[in-house]
């Protein structure tokens, strides 16, 4: 645990160019700066992602990658209806914001890391939060899964890079390699929940994992964030249940909903959240919501009223207008700050952007889309 001189240093120096403070490092006699120094450069990258560990100055990082790399507060804290009240083993531990977090709700948490430098940093951390009923194991993580016994709940995020580090989507260039390891993870417990990519193709990755009961798709800021697999043992599941942002439905129900096409704008448009986007409820939010779409590969809704619980925004219809030159120019002229979108266009956000030449921001959208055979611009503003 860090002493008071340590969280001093840190505090004053918060924010700071550690590149500096390394520089600098023989102005503080008796300190280690290498060390604080990498915490003071993790603490920026925690601030926002996990806010109650940023204002304990007492924690420490063992690296800023490891900070980078982390669940949020937000997404940790979604992963906690999964535990109460059950005894949890997180097999990839890293920073241990999940074990963390599982553990406020859990009974009990294992933490599990091979790396040394992570545990010894975990284990001081979760002192310094009164974590009291996790218990750090080193090594690897299947050889100690084995040795467990009256486990509910095995958690795990497969390394989502592959050879010379370049980013990997699919669940089996993944380390570990879930397909390859489901049966002992089952043989340990009967629920396994696992984090794959956002980028992950949902419906490969549920054929190839029958065992799947829900995916869960979680947002942050109308960002998807995580992808959770729960995954339980003697499934054969083909249809699992998808949920995201209060909206959760089956594959099956999508495949046989059939959207309304419009033949007008009406006076509402409604943008699905990315986490609906993400899940490919394209059809059924139209048949559950009663809206149309505006284009068969245009995932832009319209409806002459708004649509209650809606997983997205909802914007009043201003104007719209055909794409040419003239329009544009009547639009920069008209708006001179809106929310950019383009949709289902032959060019994209930051070429419409270049095109209206209007400040980025304010209240009002000008949504660029396909609406039948033509091309327009709805012009548009938040509904509060």
């Amino acid at each position: 645990m860090l002493s008071k001189e340590q969280t001093d240093f840190i505090l004053a120096h918060d924010g700071a160019d550690t590149s500096q403070l390394l520089l600098s490092k023989n102005k503080w006699q008796g300190l280690d700066i290498e060390r604080l120094a990498v915490i003071v450069e993790a603490r920026k990258k925690i601030k926002r992602k996990i806010p109650s560990w940023y204002l304990n100055p007492s924690l420490e990082y063992a690296d800023s990658l490891s900070a980078e790399q982390c669940s949020s507060e937000t997404t940790a804290k979604y992963k906690q209806r999964f535990a109460e009240r059950k005894r949890v083993v997180d097999m990839t531990g890293g920073l241990g914001v999940d074990s963390y977090f599982l553990s406020r709700v859990a009974e009990s948490v294992v933490y599990i890391e091979r790396k040394e430098p992570l545990c010894d940093v975990a284990e001081s951390n979760f002192s310094a939060l009164g974590a009291d009923n996790i218990t750090v194991m080193r090594g690897d993580s299947l050889s100690l899964l084995s040795s467990l016994k009256n486990v509910d709940l095995i958690y795990l995020d497969p390394a989502r890079r592959g050879k010379n580090s370049s980013r990997v989507y699919s669940i089996e260039e993944c380390e570990p390699n879930l397909i390859a390891i489901k049966d002992a993870l089952f043989a340990a417990a009967d629920t396994v929940l696992v984090k794959i990519s956002p980028m992950a193709d949902i419906s490969r990755t549920v054929s190839l994992l029958p065992e799947t009961e829900q995916v869960h798709i979680v947002c942050s800021d109308n960002e998807c964030k995580e992808v959770l697999l729960l995954m339980r043992a003697g499934q054969k599941n083909t249809d699992p249940l998808i949920v995201t942002d209060g909206f959760s439905f089956r594959m099956s129900e999508e495949r046989s909903s059939s959207a309304e096409i419009a033949s007008e704008i009406g006076e509402y448009l409604f943008l699905p959240s990315k986490g609906l986007l993400k899940a490919g409820a394209f059809k059924l939010i139209s048949s559950r919501f009663g809206i149309s779409k505006l284009e068969v590969s245009t995932h832009l809704y319209t409806g002459g009223a708004p649509a209650g619980n809606f997983p997205g925004r909802t914007l009043q219809v201003l104007e719209y207008v055909t794409i040419s030159k003239s329009n544009v120019k009547y639009l920069s002229s008209k708006y001179a700050k809106a929310n950019i979108i383009a949709l289902n266009l032959p060019f994209d956000t930051n070429q419409l952007r270049a095109k209206l030449g209007v400040a980025d921001g304010g209240d009002i959208y000008l949504i660029g889309c396909k609406f039948g055979s033509e091309k327009v611009i709805i012009a548009a503003k938040k509904v509060s």
